[in-house]
């Protein structure tokens, strides 16, 4: 199971201080801003076990209005809160987004309007490896930046959404150094007819 907590979604939206306004104990610092993240983990960890949680994160991102004043500050401060959770009900992984991802600007564009000294999920490495929670970067990752990232240990693992959409065999593609049959960017959310871009994208044939 993996907790929604990015892309500007219900957990996201407590999280970003330009979006969080409120004046309870969900609101404020971070540390109450995280609280409602932390007591689905804990509930969710409850309920299946927690080497079945994860959740994913996205401190970077802009989707649906979000935008955060401080992201490696705050997002560091919510990854030692999920570290220092007690093991019963700590989370197996977290999923977070490259800052460089974006669903509307280009790479440059987007770090360069983050303005930070370190625009990369680096910063958060350390304090989920100590808490012994494993790490999946995703985010405009490709067969040549991906290997990488594992080998200078910046992540457990590397996950890929776009290409698995495009390429039913990635997995093989990616092994054998293969051509990627490009994605349509078009036919994400729904097409005409319904399986274009869904399951009419080819194996990898000579």
């Amino acid at each position: 199971m993996i907790s929604k907590g990015a892309n500007g979604y219900l957990l996201d939206q407590f999280l970003h201080d330009n979006v969080n306004n409120r004046a309870d104990d969900y609101g404020g610092s971070i540390e109450k801003r995280s609280r409602i993240v932390l007591e689905v983990l804990k509930a969710a960890a409850e309920a299946i076990g927690a080497d079945r949680v994860g959740i994913r994160l996205s401190p970077y991102n802009y989707f649906q209005d979000t935008r955060d004043s401080n992201p490696n500050v705050h997002w560091l401060s919510l990854c030692s809160q999920i570290a220092n959770l007690p093991a019963e009900v700590r989370p197996a992984y977290v999923h977070m987004i490259e800052p460089r991802f974006d669903e509307v600007l280009d790479e440059d564009v987007k770090i360069d309007s983050l303005s930070l000294e370190r625009p990369s999920l680096d910063v958060f490495r350390p304090t989920l490896k100590k808490g012994g929670i494993a790490l999946l970067a995703a985010g405009s990752f490709n067969p040549q930046n991906a290997g990488p990232k594992l080998i200078d240990d910046g992540a457990d693992a590397v996950v890929f959404g776009r290409w698995f959409i495009s390429n039913p065999d990635l997995p093989r593609r990616l092994k054998e150094g293969l051509p990627l049959n490009p994605y349509d960017r078009s036919t994400f959310y729904g097409a005409d007819p319904a399986e274009k871009g869904y399951t009419d994208y080819p194996f990898y044939s000579k």
